[in-house]
Parts: structure tokens; C-alpha cells; sequence
């Protein structure tokens, strides 16, 4: 098996946009992309160990003029209801986006391999294709009627996919099985498109705070635990403290308060605590111009521009916030829970972590993404990939990866996972991800058939430009509501 470049949840997330168009979620613009593994077959033997969780490595950021062109909609086919399987027996194709070192895709090898185990005659074969290539890779087998029977997709991505025929709707089946994961409220609605369930939610991280508890305490400050008990934790309370927190010596800054992550869940997140929203709840309209919309973004321009407490948009660019965090040239940012077991074993015992909401003023709120699990509408092995597809998001699963230290947050309506996720993910506050995937703190995801242009043409370049001092939000932001809603589905 071919060994790809190690990337993490944010690079994997950041690279899957321009895979469909160029090279998505988090941040614009990748690594040049590995070549796709051969396939790898899964015997009927042990899996390879998993590996220890290595630490995340950080994210090349948003270029400003990096625009990734519209995901082609894939050629519809019929979509007659899939037979299921009448024998145990053949190959089953799955293909993902994990490089072969990840823990968690460790973790997935070996589940699938025990599946497999049970079933004599059924073998399994696993393509890891590099998320830079996925979207064109997932075509171009669907254009060659040879769609892999188990995919892992992104969630806004299902919608064209849907629209060909391509997926297998699972209400039925996820209605009729017994052992089907029990999801928290609304989470299912995640792998749902025209109101049909194609997806199962999986693996799923939340935007929360990032901090050095020992920095605030050797600079005299209260925690954001201990400010938010006073009714102060918010936007400028944060700025306060980064003033403290930001050092310079000789003229240069050596050590920064706080990092302004220039990537539209920031923004996103921000809007929301204010009572601001980015969309509309039936993600039919843009929003942006709200006066809260407007102050939050000017606002992480200006802990750039006008406090002078966060790195510059180059500066970010050139050096993301994991080697700042670790290296303690960094108090607080903002990102994903995912990385939390990864940041605490590179710091290992040189300072305390520990994460929480992002700061507030009306509401505390947090976006959460899940990936999802589709099968393959024309599949000749519906009630197998069924099978694995409701078995890799269950309890027992997830507490698998959390184990090797996949800080996935948890979807699942069982308190035996909150109660692992608290146990084996080693900070204080893990609580604060339970709270934040209640519906009324989850931020509605902007997701639709033309995500990606909106984001990559419209919204994040218009971020870009008050993050770099060049315009102020309430100049542009009307314009780049009209031109976001201009690229809505029609």
C-alpha cells in the first residue's frame, strides 16, 4: 500500500473544494496532490496497528485569488430501487479521502476487515485517493458506470450526486434496522438532501476556542472559563486580554494573543454569537448583510488592523496557529475540537490546554461539519454496504477512534460516547462540545449545490479584503450578499 502525505481533518476538509475544481473544507488552496494509492485489498486477517495520532500539521491558508470553479454536475442515470445483494460472495469497492498513516482511518481498516471476517466470500477493496483528486476521481468512475459500492463524501457534495441517481436513498433502511446509530436531534437531517436521507453523518468536528492556560495565568489574567462565570466572555473582553498577551521585543511581535482565522467558519461562528446569521434557517438566502454579520467580520479585521493583537493575513499564510500554539507564540485562536488530542501530545507536559466556546454576546453557538457515508444507488451489494455504512458511525466505532485520539465530536444520542469523549479527549472543558451541538447553538451550514463557488469566489476573497485592511465590511458587504445569492441554485 502506497503511504500518502499525512493530512489532517482541517487539510483534508480545506483540499476537498479545489479536488472538484481545481483542489475544499477549510481554507482555499492546498498542497499539489499525491497520486491515488493502488487499491488496497482487505484480507481476512488482522489489521495493521493503528498508529499513534501524529500532531496536526498546520493548514496552508486561504489564497485571495484562489476561485475554485463550480463542481460539474455528474450525468443522471436511472434511478430505479437497487436489488439487495443475493450473495455474500465477490468485491466490494470503497473509496476514501484518509491518508493510509491516520489513526482514525486505522481504526475504519480494521472494522471493515472484522466485517468482512463474518462474511466468507466477501472481500473488500479500498481506493484512498488524496482529497485534492476525490471529486474528479468520484466522477470520472461514475462516468465509467464503475462508482464504488461505499464512499465516504463531503456533506455538501451530495446534492448533485442526488440529482443523478447516483446515491442509494437509505430512509428504508436506516428505518428498518434496529441497530441503525441513534443521532442527536437534527444531526440526521445532515446526510439529507431534497429531504431524503443519502448520507450517514460521521466524524464531525466543532469550532470551539483553542487556548494557553498557562500564558493567561502567568499574564494575571482570568480564564475564558472564569471570565464567562463573570458574564465577560466575549469579543472584547478577548481583545482585552490579547493586548496583554501579545509580546514584542526589539520592535518585532514575538508572541501573539490571538489568531484571526481567515476562513468563513470564523466568520460564521462570530456572526452567530452576536444573533447575526450568514443564511437563512431553509439555506435558500444569504444574509450576509446583517448589522451583526457586518460588525463580526470587521470585528476579526480588526484585531488585525486596529489592536494589532492577532497576525496578519500573510503573516498567517506563511505560519498557521499550530507551530505558534505549541512553540506558546500564541494565547487563543479559534478551530477545529479534532485537533485537540494532537496539539496536547505535541506540547506534551510544556504548558496547559484546554479549549471553550468561542466568546459571545448573545448566544453561545458553534459550527459543527460532519462528513457522511453514501452508498452507490446501482450497488450489488446493498445490504452489505448498508451494513458497514450504519456500522462505522456507531457507538462502539466511535469509541474506537477516540481511543487512538480522534477528537471527533460526538453525534450519537448515547451518553456512553460523551462519557468516552470526556474521558479519552485530554482536555478540561469537552463538555462545552455537547453543548454546542444543541440545535439551538448548532449555526445552520450554508451547504448547497454551489457551496463551493460561493465560498471561494464571493465569500472568503470578501473576507479577505477587510482581514488585509483594504476595505471595510460595511462597504462591501452588500455587494457580496447580492453576488452570493446571485450563485444560488436556480
Amino acid at each position: 500500500m502506497q503511504v500518502q502525505k499525512h493530512v489532517t481533518r482541517r487539510d483534508f476538509l480545506r483540499l476537498g473544494t479545489l479536488g472538484a475544481a481545481g483542489a475544499v473544507l477549510i481554507t482555499a488552496c492546498g498542497s499539489p496532490a499525491s497520486p491515488a494509492p493502488a487499491a488496497t485489498s482487505v484480507p481476512a486477517t488482522s489489521a495493521p496497528a493503528a498508529k499513534p495520532t501524529e500532531a496536526a500539521k498546520p493548514a496552508e491558508p486561504t489564497k485571495p485569488a484562489a476561485a475554485a470553479a463550480p463542481v460539474a454536475t455528474p450525468t443522471p442515470v436511472p434511478t430505479a430501487a437497487a436489488k439487495p445483494a443475493t450473495s455474500q460472495g465477490g468485491t466490494m469497492q470503497l473509496l476514501t479521502w484518509f491518508a493510509a498513516d491516520s489513526p482514525a482511518r486505522q481504526v475504519n481498516l480494521k472494522i471493515i476487515q472484522e466485517y468482512t471476517d463474518k462474511h466468507p466470500g466477501l472481500k473488500t477493496e479500498i481506493q484512498d485517493v488524496p482529497m485534492a483528486e476525490y471529486q474528479r476521481k468520484l466522477q470520472t468512475m461514475y462516468a465509467a458506470n464503475q462508482g464504488p459500492d461505499l464512499l465516504w463524501i463531503s456533506i455538501w457534495r451530495i446534492g448533485p450526486f442526488v440529482k443523478a441517481g447516483r446515491f442509494l436513498q437509505l430512509d428504508e433502511l436506516y428505518q428498518g434496522d434496529k441497530d441503525s446509530p441513534k443521532y442527536l436531534k437534527g444531526v440526521l437531517d445532515d446526510g439529507k438532501s431534497q429531504g431524503k436521507l443519502y448520507g450517514m453523518p460521521t466524524e464531525a468536528s466543532t469550532w470551539v476556542t483553542l487556548y494557553n492556560k498557562t500564558m493567561f495565568e502567568k499574564a494575571g489574567l482570568k480564564t475564558p472559563e472564569q471570565m464567562d462565570q463573570e458574564g465577560n466572555w466575549n469579543p472584547q473582553s478577548v481583545v482585552e486580554a490579547a493586548k496583554k498577551l501579545t509580546v514584542s521585543e526589539g520592535g518585532r511581535v514575538t508572541s501573539y494573543g490571538f489568531l484571526s482565522e481567515p476562513q468563513v467558519y470564523t466568520w460564521a461562528t462570530y456572526a452567530r454569537v452576536a444573533g447575526g446569521k450568514l443564511i437563512d434557517d431553509a439555506r435558500t438566502k444569504f444574509t450576509l448583510n446583517q448589522k451583526e454579520n457586518v460588525e463580526a467580520l470587521q470585528w476579526l479585521g480588526d484585531v488585525i488592523n486596529e489592536y494589532k493583537v492577532a497576525p496578519g493575513l500573510t503573516d498567517t499564510q506563511q505560519e498557521g496557529y499550530l507551530p505558534r500554539l505549541t512553540n506558546q507564540r500564541l494565547a487563543m485562536t479559534n478551530n477545529w475540537n479534532v485537533y485537540v488530542a494532537d496539539v496536547k501530545r505535541a506540547i506534551a507536559d510544556k504548558f496547559e490546554f484546554d479549549i471553550y466556546y468561542p466568546p459571545y454576546t448573545k448566544q453561545k453557538a458553534g459550527w459543527t461539519h460532519s462528513n457522511l457515508i453514501s452508498i452507490t444507488q446501482t450497488t450489488k451489494f446493498r445490504d452489505q454496504a448498508w451494513e458497514l455504512a450504519r456500522i462505522l458511525p456507531n457507538s462502539d466505532s466511535v469509541k474506537r477512534r477516540l481511543a487512538v485520539g480522534y477528537g471527533e465530536t460526538p453525534l450519537l444520542d448515547d451518553p456512553s460516547v460523551q462519557e468516552a469523549y470526556t474521558k479519552l479527549i485530554p482536555v478540561e472543558h469537552t463538555g462545552i462540545v455537547a453543548d454546542l451541538m444543541k440545535p439551538e447553538a448548532r449555526i445552520t451550514l450554508p451547504y448547497n449545490d454551489n457551496w463551493e463557488e460561493q465560498r471561494y469566489k464571493v465569500i472568503e476573497p470578501g473576507m479577505q479584503q477587510v482581514l488585509l485592511g483594504k476595505a471595510k465590511a460595511a462597504d462591501i458587504m452588500a455587494k457580496m450578499e447580492a453576488d452570493a445569492n446571485e450563485l444560488m441554485p436556480k
